[in-house]
């Protein structure tokens, strides 16, 4: 979840085109076609999605307001309903959608 999955896809491309010692953050620039860069491009906002509940967390921002339940990875995601499940009662983080906050 959250930045993990932009790591081990970097390192991964890496590997791939035989450079494993350089950051997993220039592996991320090594898709070669559109399949790989649409995998970027998910394992980026799954990164993004995990900073964003840790930047609420760690700010007090008792609310996270989305619309993302983690539906479109083939990965478990930060946001999907068994994840959102146990940060609620483990960090006391609470999930609402934009029509639940209207």
């Amino acid at each position: 979840m959250g930045e993990a999955v932009a790591v081990k896809l970097g390192l991964e491309l890496s590997r791939r085109d035989g450079a494993p010692l350089e950051l997993f953050h220039q592996g991320l620039g090594r898709a070669r076609n559109t399949f790989e860069r649409k995998k970027v491009i998910k394992a980026i906002g799954e990164w993004a999605d995990g900073d964003s509940v840790a930047a609420h967390y760690g700010f007090g921002i008792e609310l996270s307001c989305s619309d993302d339940f983690g539906k479109g990875g083939s990965n478990p995601s930060v946001l999907d309903p068994n994840n959102r499940g146990w940060l609620t009662p483990q960090f006391g983080m609470q999930f609402v959608t934009l029509a639940e906050l209207a």
